[in-house]
């Protein structure tokens, strides 16, 4: 029985170290696919067109703020704070909300000294219900962003008896197309590929507890409580007979971060 139990162990850690060989030949393979190809002239064709188009994007929205075109009933000054303002809110939300789904399982002891507001954030966000209280109140504040933003970046008395094209100018110009441009690239991509590839540091930066702490309080007053209203009236039209069922979550190993490994192989030694 026992040369049983310990054959059946050694098989389970030979499994375990052929995975374990597999998955890094797997990302040492993915890293060389992603070194070895070049940017070709599609790829700088994307990147030329789009760059032009959002900063002539970003061009019309001051020029058409600074003409006070904009929707919103506000002098001058006011819309260009609104524009900065709402636009570094939503860069954060965005960014926060990516970092924080993907650190919830890291151990935040190992960046504690290193990144420490991150891992003030992350002991807060990973409490019991939290990380839902936050999608709650961070959503609330994405959607006020964007229809604060569209107030300041639409114009769609801008260019009454003119003579450039009517249908054109509109598509441009009046729509607001320019300030979806806009807001894409500054404060929503930017922000959520940062976070993607530097998600304890996104979650460092001065500002990020403060946001957080703000989403959490505008949840607790009952903002979006409607939501779980309609989740549990609706909920067994969605999941059918599951619909009560509690399911069962496994447990997952708190997981090292790449970025604190990489921090700490790089550290200068101090000295005795």
């Amino acid at each position: 029985m026992k040369a049983l139990e310990t054959d059946f162990k050694s098989k389970n850690l030979n499994a375990g170290s052929a995975l374990a060989a597999t998955e890094q030949d797997v990302a040492d393979k993915l890293t060389e696919v992603e070194l070895d190809q070049p940017m070709g002239l599609w790829d700088i064709f994307r990147y030329t067109w789009s760059t032009f188009v959002t900063f002539c994007a970003v061009f019309l929205i001051l020029t058409g703020i600074g003409r006070n075109y904009a929707i919103l009933p506000q002098p001058v000054g006011v819309c260009y704070l609104v524009l900065i303002i709402f636009l570094g809110l939503l860069f954060y939300l965005e960014g926060l909300m990516i970092c924080i789904v993907a650190t919830q399982f890291w151990d935040r002891e190992t960046f504690k000294d290193i990144y420490p507001r991150a891992y003030k954030l992350h002991e807060i966000v990973n409490r019991p219900e939290n990380l839902k209280r936050f999608i709650i109140g961070r959503q609330f504040f994405t959607v006020l962003s964007n229809i604060l933003l569209s107030q300041v970046t639409a114009f769609p008395a801008w260019g009454h008896g003119s003579a450039f094209n009517k249908a054109g100018f509109y598509v441009i110009i009046q729509s607001g197309i320019i300030g979806a441009m806009t807001t894409l690239a500054f404060a929503q991509l930017n922000p959520e590929l940062l976070a993607a590839e530097f998600p304890l540091r996104f979650m460092d930066l001065i500002g990020s507890y403060s946001v957080v702490r703000v989403a959490l309080f505008i949840e607790a007053i009952g903002i979006g409580h409607c939501a779980w209203a309609i989740y549990f009236a609706t909920r067994r039209f969605c999941c059918g007979e599951h619909s009560d069922i509690t399911e069962i979550r496994p447990q997952v190993l708190r997981v090292n971060s790449q970025e604190v490994l990489l921090v700490n192989s790089t550290a200068t030694p101090k000295d005795p």
